[in-house]
């Protein structure tokens, strides 16, 4: 908006937004439950779609499927909780056409929370394959947690 002086008071202008030249890409979903032991190397379905513009996202695979080739903003946020005695640890990967393209590694003692948040950009072909799995070599120890206290997601945007 552009704004003019009248005064000391300053009195915003409503202007036009702009009209983006290709249909919007954006996703978001949650895990809706906690995974248990999820085992190495395994993709992550995150289940409760909440954005699901331009339906890259599928959530039986959890896999989205690029519909534009452009540059895209992804990110990935895990949960853990310990109740043992020697902790817990998990590590989850974006990967970008079977490639590790980022990762996350989370820990907690007991009775605490471990939480990670990932973030990358990624210049993304029309049909590549991204998705967050576990980390290939190592399973991690105890479950990736998703409930009311706070949920593993996975998101991703078209940026042009």
């Amino acid at each position: 908006s552009t704004v003019h002086s009248t005064g000391r008071l300053l009195i915003p202008q409503p202007t036009q937004p702009p009209h983006p030249s290709h249909n919007a890409t954006a996703f978001y979903a949650y895990l809706s439950s906690d995974v248990a032991h999820p085992g190495q190397g395994q993709i992550l379905k995150f289940d409760a779609v909440k954005t699901n513009a331009g339906n890259g996202y599928h959530p039986n695979s959890g896999i989205f499927i690029a519909p534009e080739t452009g540059y895209y903003v992804f990110s990935w946020t895990s949960r853990i909780k310990h109740y043992g005695s020697t902790g817990e640890d998990h590590a989850l990967e974006l990967i970008i056409n079977g490639q590790i393209f980022g990762s996350i590694y989370m820990k907690s003692l007991t009775g605490e929370d471990g939480q990670a948040t990932g973030l990358a950009t990624a210049h993304v072909n029309k049909g590549d394959d991204v998705y967050i799995q576990t980390h290939h070599q190592d399973p991690g120890s105890g479950a990736i947690r998703s409930d009311f206290y706070g949920r593993s997601s996975f998101t991703g945007w078209k940026l042009y």
